[in-house]
């Protein structure tokens, strides 16, 4: 499609000069194979993660103990088809990918469904929380640092994993991974209220365009 449109362009003899000195800049990417590499190889996990992985404390009671447990989470979900259709017709998959993903971490890919008006969404998730598997999330991303606001979430993470590791009374660091679950579930309100109050700005200007291009229709038919 990029070609398409760039070919068209290009060949256009009504495009502007500054048109066709821009577009004789464009090379078109070629899509380069699959990299198979580790993942542990590079930073390419951390930029998934970036766009599609959160992190949590959870903090609760447990039922067979007068105590209270602090759990840390890392967790990445993805819809499971890919929009590219393979030779066979059927949407690429994205279980093969998120299946290296848990290996690499030990844990189990999960498949859920859920319904959201009339229609129902697939998606894959990984999840994170033992020791060893959280061990392994420390020192991958450690290595290659998040980019997004999502580094401020992980080192908050990963300050009471290392307390949790250096102290097993969980009284020690109770009040701290309190006032870290606090932060990251106001992080969350205020990202999603930023959101909703975006997307009301655009429905509001769109209103506002449809109401004067009606306006503007009932006075040409008023002439």
């Amino acid at each position: 499609m990029v070609k398409s449109i760039y070919r068209k362009n290009i060949n256009n003899p009504k495009a502007q000069p500054k048109t066709l000195n821009i577009l004789k800049q464009i090379h078109p990417l070629l899509a380069k194979p699959i990299d198979n590499s580790p993942i542990e190889s590079n930073s390419w996990l951390s930029g998934f993660s970036d766009a599609d992985a959160n992190f949590s404390i959870n903090i609760h009671k447990r039922s067979d103990k007068n105590s209270t447990r602090v759990q840390l989470y890392y967790r990445l979900e993805i819809k499971q088809n890919y929009h590219i259709t393979e030779s066979d017709g059927k949407k690429a998959s994205f279980f093969p990918l998120m299946s290296q993903i848990g290996m690499y971490l030990g844990v189990t890919v999960h498949s859920r469904s859920r319904s959201v008006k009339d229609k129902i969404f697939h998606r894959f998730t990984v999840i994170s929380k033992n020791k060893i598997s959280n061990l392994q999330i420390l020192d991958y991303f450690s290595k290659y640092p998040l980019l997004s606001s999502k580094y401020l979430d992980f080192k908050d993470w990963a300050h009471i994993l290392d307390l949790q590791n250096s102290n097993p009374v969980t009284t020690s660091y109770l009040a701290l991974a309190f006032a870290f679950s606090f932060a990251f579930a106001f992080a969350f309100a205020f990202v999603l209220t930023t959101k909703v109050i975006i997307l009301t700005t655009k429905v509001r200007i769109l209103t506002t365009k449809l109401r004067i291009l009606t306006t503007k229709v009932i006075i040409l038919r008023q002439k």
